[in-house]
C-alpha cells in the first residue's frame, strides 16, 4: 500500500541552477536595454514625423487660401476639391 502511495506522488520538476537563471536573466536584461533605446529612437522619429506633418497643414491651408483668394466668384472645376480641401484641413 505504501508504495503505491509513494508512485502517487509526482516526482519534483527539475530547476535550472542559479547560474542559468542568472545568464538568462542577463540576456534578458540586455534585450530589454536594447528595446529601450529602439523606442527612444521611434519616439524621436515619431516626433519629428508630426513636426513634418503639421508644416504639411499649414502650406495646405496657405495654398487653400490662396486659391481661394484667386477665385473670382465663378464657380469653376475645381471649386468643389478647395471647399473639401478645406473642410478636410479646418
Amino acid at each position: 500500500w505504501w508504495e503505491a502511495q509513494l508512485r502517487a506522488i509526482p516526482p519534483r520538476p527539475r530547476y535550472p541552477d542559479v547560474a542559468t537563471i542568472t545568464v538568462q536573466r542577463d540576456a534578458l536584461q540586455g534585450k530589454v536595454a536594447t528595446l529601450i533605446t529602439q523606442l527612444g529612437i521611434l519616439q524621436t522619429q515619431l516626433e519629428g514625423l508630426e513636426a513634418e506633418v503639421a508644416e504639411l497643414h499649414v502650406q495646405v491651408a496657405s495654398l487653400l487660401a490662396q486659391m481661394a483668394g484667386e477665385r473670382d466668384g465663378d464657380e469653376e472645376e475645381g471649386d468643389g476639391l478647395v471647399t473639401a480641401l478645406q473642410a478636410h484641413v479646418a
